[in-house]
């Protein structure tokens, strides 16, 4: 009987214990998927955002809207005229960030953008309501902030940016025999 008596009592602090480590990975898994996906999106989001204001391209089709782009003014690299723009990268921002989290919420969704930078800001606020249940902690959750930025390029820094990178691969012994080994193949699928 003592035995019977001494598992029972054992087990009244072994199983709450276990419980909670697996509701704690579970719970953290979530918060995981939640971060990871936060990240993923973010990143792409932002460099939709600068293809936009840069050269107009569509950020639902990645498509360059070649009479938009031309019916800019000529100060609109400098930063004026960009409020709609902004308004309307917002928007994609929002509907395409804020959807699809197990755990957690987009809170403070903002979009600045700068002559040189978009910047995507935010708040990723996290809710575990199996902890309040259970009384493990105060609160259920926490907020971390986040932030995705991307540099807008005129078309001449990328320019000057490409051509040295081509120098650059020139220069790399090995390079030319690739290339052509690349376009001999290319040729050959032709």
């Amino acid at each position: 009987m003592i035995k019977k008596a001494f598992f029972t009592v054992e087990a009244a602090f072994v199983l709450p214990l276990v419980f909670y480590t697996i509701l704690f990975l579970l719970n953290y898994s979530f918060y995981s998927h939640d971060r990871a996906k936060l990240q993923s999106l973010g990143e792409e989001v932002v460099l939709k955002a600068a293809s936009y204001i840069t050269y107009q391209v569509d950020m639902e089709l990645a498509v360059l809207r070649v009479e938009d782009y031309l019916s800019k003014g000529i100060l609109y690299p400098i930063g004026i005229e960009r409020e709609k723009d902004e308004v309307r990268v917002l928007g994609y921002v929002k509907e395409t960030l804020t959807n699809g989290y197990w755990v957690c919420e987009i809170r403070d969704l903002q979009v600045q953008t700068t002559l040189s930078k978009v910047r995507i800001t935010g708040k990723l606020e996290a809710v575990f309501p199996s902890a309040k249940l259970f009384g493990i902690l105060k609160k259920d959750g926490f907020t971390v902030p986040f932030c995705f930025e991307e540099t807008i390029f005129s078309r001449e820094e990328k320019t000057r940016l490409l051509e040295v990178s081509i120098n650059l691969g020139k220069k790399i012994k090995g390079v030319d025999k690739a290339v052509q080994k690349l376009k001999e193949l290319v040729a050959k699928m032709k």
